[in-house]
């Protein structure tokens, strides 16, 4: 590969990276919208609150690693099958672009 091909087909790889962990990140915060509202119904408002601030964190702290093995992944010039299961996994294709294979 010549260097405009390898920068380009990394390019490509930085972004598939990037969009997969966008379209995982509004995923999982949905999900976490969803489970909110449906709870905080039967919560005082403090209790919703910190029913609130305990989800974010968490959804953070999953997101943290997940990120975090991604990353490592693409160090390791493997991070393709990775995106892919995560894609199929939280559904992530059904209203973005499938991820390339890179």
């Amino acid at each position: 590969m010549t260097p405009t091909n390898v920068n380009s087909a990394e390019w490509m790889g930085e972004q598939a990276t990037a969009s997969t962990i966008q379209r995982l990140t509004a995923t999982l915060e949905q999900l976490r919208q969803e489970e909110l509202r449906r709870f905080s119904k039967r919560l005082a408002p403090e209790e919703a609150a910190s029913l609130d601030e305990l989800t974010t964190a968490l959804v953070q702290r999953v997101l943290q690693s997940m990120v975090g093995q991604i990353g490592a992944a693409r160090q390791r010039g493997n991070s393709t099958p990775l995106l892919q299961v995560l894609s199929g996994l939280f559904d992530l294709n059904q209203a973005a672009a499938p991820v390339p294979t890179v």
